[in-house]
C-alpha cells in the first residue's frame, strides 16, 4: 500500500484511507511502548542433574533448568552467571557464555555446567536437619546487550532415602 502526504493527512492510494499525521504518530508511539517497557525476570524450574565426570575431590555436573520468559518480546541472553547453595552453603558457581534465545512467553531448557566440591556438599548435608530433602537455591544473572536480569530460585531436592 502506498501513502501520499496530503496537507496534514496520510492517504492510502488504493483504499482511500485517511489518517491524520498525529494519529499515525500516536499509533507508532503506543505500539513501541511494549518494546521499551522493562523486562521481567525469568521464571526458573529445576529439571534435573546429570553427572559427567567425578573424582574423590569434585564432580562435574550439568544442571538442567527450564527458563521461561514472561515478557511479551524475545531477547537473547549472551551469558549466565550463577551460584548454587545447598542447605545455605555455597557448593558451586559458574558461567555459561553460550547465547540463549528466550522467545516471548515461551520456555527453553538450559544446561549449566557445574563443578561441585564434595567436601562442601557433604558439609552442607551434614548441617541440615532434614537429611531426606535438601534445600537448594540457584541465583545469578542473565546478561544480554539490552539488560542484565537477576534471577533466584529455591526448592527442595528429595534424596529418596
Amino acid at each position: 500500500m502506498n501513502f501520499l502526504l496530503a496537507k496534514n493527512y496520510f492517504v492510502a492510494k488504493k483504499s482511500r484511507l485517511c489518517v491524520p499525521k498525529w494519529g499515525l504518530s500516536l499509533a507508532l508511539t503506543l505500539g513501541s511502548c511494549s518494546y521499551f517497557s522493562p523486562l521481567k525476570p525469568p521464571e526458573l524450574a529445576f529439571r534435573g542433574v546429570e553427572v559427567r565426570h567425578g573424582s574423590l575431590v569434585a564432580t562435574d555436573l550439568v544442571v538442567s533448568l527450564e527458563v521461561r520468559n514472561p515478557n511479551s518480546r524475545s531477547f537473547q541472553v549472551d551469558a549466565v552467571e550463577y551460584v548454587i547453595h545447598v542447605a545455605n552453603t555455597k557448593v558451586a558457581d559458574g558461567k555459561r557464555a553460550e547465547p540463549i534465545l528466550l522467545k516471548a512467553n515461551e520456555s527453553v531448557l538450559v544446561n549449566l555446567p557445574v563443578q561441585v566440591n564434595w567436601l562442601a556438599l557433604l558439609n552442607s548435608v551434614a548441617n541440615q536437619a532434614d537429611k531426606r530433602n535438601l534445600n537448594y537455591e540457584i541465583e545469578g544473572r542473565l546478561d544480554s546487550r539490552e539488560v542484565n536480569l537477576p534471577f533466584k530460585h529455591q526448592g527442595k531436592l528429595s534424596l529418596g532415602l
